[in-house]
């Protein structure tokens, strides 16, 4: 079945009420894909566009709910989606998933380390175990989707200073 032709507020009704659906299905990808390219679809007008995206956050979180090895996985997938949201949409009020603050918080949580552990960690990544690595890997890939997000922080607040000293860490991340 091609998803893209489905309507979406029968895909909304699906996401809904998952509970027909094995985890393993391929689904929940799917929907994350379609609902992330139709919320950057100017032509849909913004509130079908916000509707995708809501979609979209709903299959992230409907694909790792029987994946208990998968979390820092999930984590770049909701940096990713988020930061796509705020970049087609705009920043929200009241809408967590468009709070440009809240991904930053949420970001730096899920990276696991304090910024001078990252930071220490970057400037010798070479000598780190392939776990390790790896963990600074992820935190680069949330890093670059969330690039450009810092702009629609207040400029000169705590939050944007924040997130600008993390963003300058990128280049030198593995």
């Amino acid at each position: 079945m091609d998803i893209s032709l489905v309507p979406l507020d029968r895909l909304e009704r699906l996401a809904a009420r998952p509970a027909g659906v094995r985890p393993e299905d391929q689904i929940w990808e799917a929907l994350r894909e379609l609902g992330t390219t139709r919320m950057g679809q100017a032509d849909l007008g913004d509130a079908v566009r916000l509707r995708w995206a809501r979609l979209a956050a709903t299959a992230v979180t409907l694909k790792y709910a029987h994946a208990h090895d998968d979390d820092a996985r999930k984590h770049v997938d909701v940096v990713r989606l988020r930061a796509a949201a705020i970049k087609a949409l705009g920043p929200g009020t009241g809408d967590p998933d468009r709070d440009p603050e809240n991904l930053f918080r949420y970001l730096t949580e899920k990276c696991g380390m304090a910024y001078d552990e990252v930071a220490t960690e970057t400037s010798q990544w070479r000598e780190l175990p392939r776990a390790e690595i790896l963990r600074l890997r992820r935190i680069k890939n949330m890093l670059t989707a969330a690039q450009g997000v810092e702009q629609h922080l207040p400029s000169g607040s705590p939050a944007r200073e924040a997130a600008e000293k993390w963003l300058a860490l990128l280049p030198d991340l593995p």
